[in-house]
């Protein structure tokens, strides 16, 4: 369904319930990794370890599919004071919220600069999730740019994408970043726009598919095409495409197959982006305060408590924080021109 203006104004529930099992995989990812830590073990094992941050992945073709979906219609200005205001304020929080952990940890004021400018050329943020965020504050900026003049400048900015890629080979530098293979995710989940098909039963085909995929990289490993400073710097993105881009389309696909009403997976997948930011701090607190226990034990545990805080902040924080900024921006627009 679409509004006058042609922007989409319905919530498709099932692409809601599914950025909660993206956010969720990445917190059991993490939560397993602190578990680990504090028994001494590696960082890396076990399947978890795979296939965690395969919710990144989602994150970044349901990104571009529902970007592609509801920017149409907006003008510049307009999209880009959307998606910031959704994105970066409580982002900073969480940034904000995480410094004394980080402080304590050795605080590195270049990666500071990076929370602050979305740029991992300057280093990781001092939230590690926020490393994703840089991907997606530079797709909105290049959205905003298209949607000047989406015919023309699109074409362009697929050109400018390619020289990039073609610059990060040969120079590395700022090319590492602008062109990063990680942008092919959006695009993947752009691509989905235009497929017109719909089937259930090709549905659950593409599911199966992917689940197949990803349970041959769960049983071989692919530590490298998880290693976050290889992703940022390009070097392994490109096989990141390959073993879990590519199944993320096809799960992003399935999902809008599936018509699903509102209830409590799609609710929680409304606290998904409060839950993505603050695990870690969920993380972080319970290696300072709660004894060692088996890794299983202080996986479910933790992973619970981290999905309960980030339904909590999503309540009590974001969601007032993102009503105050609406109710600023009408303001804003209803304002007299002096």
């Amino acid at each position: 369904m679409r509004r006058g203006d042609g922007r989409v104004n319905e919530r498709i529930h099932s692409l809601q319930a599914l950025r909660f099992v993206a956010a969720a995989m990445v917190t059991l990812l993490h939560v397993q990794q602190g578990a680990r830590l504090s028994l001494g073990l590696p960082l890396e094992g076990g399947a978890i370890s795979n296939i965690g941050s395969f919710g990144v992945d989602i994150f970044f073709v349901l990104s571009g599919y529902i970007i592609c979906r509801t920017a149409l219609g907006m003008k510049p200005a307009e999209f880009l004071a959307r998606r910031v205001a959704r994105v970066v304020p409580i982002y900073w929080l969480a940034t904000l919220a995480f410094l004394p952990f980080a402080v304590a940890a050795g605080f590195d004021a270049s990666r500071g600069i990076a929370s602050l400018s979305f740029y991992p050329g300057f280093g990781l943020p001092l939230l590690s999730v926020g490393w994703t965020l840089c991907f997606e504050m530079l797709f909105y900026a290049v959205t905003a740019i298209v949607l000047i003049r989406p015919r023309r400048l699109l074409p362009v900015a697929l050109g400018a994408f390619a020289a990039c890629w073609v610059a990060r080979e040969a120079f590395g530098g700022p090319f590492r970043f602008f062109g990063n293979p990680l942008i092919l995710e959006f695009l993947l989940g752009a691509a989905l726009t235009r497929v017109q098909m719909r089937s259930r039963t090709l549905a659950v085909a593409a599911f199966g598919v992917a689940l197949a995929l990803l349970g041959a990289v769960a049983w071989s490993g692919i530590d490298g095409a998880n290693n976050v400073y290889g992703l940022v710097a390009g070097e392994t993105s490109m096989a990141r495409v390959a073993v879990m881009g590519m199944p993320a389309a096809l799960i992003v696909w399935a999902a809008l197959n599936v018509e699903m009403r509102k209830g409590v997976a799609s609710d929680l997948g409304d606290a998904s982006y409060a839950l993505y930011l603050v695990h870690s701090h969920v993380v972080a607190l319970a290696l300072l305060i709660a004894p060692a226990m088996p890794v299983p034990l202080f996986t479910i545990l933790v992973t619970l408590l981290a999905i309960a805080t980030g339904s909590a902040v999503h309540r009590f924080v974001e969601k007032p924080l993102l009503a105050a900024l609406r109710r600023q921006r009408r303001a804003y627009e209803l304002a007299p021109a002096l």
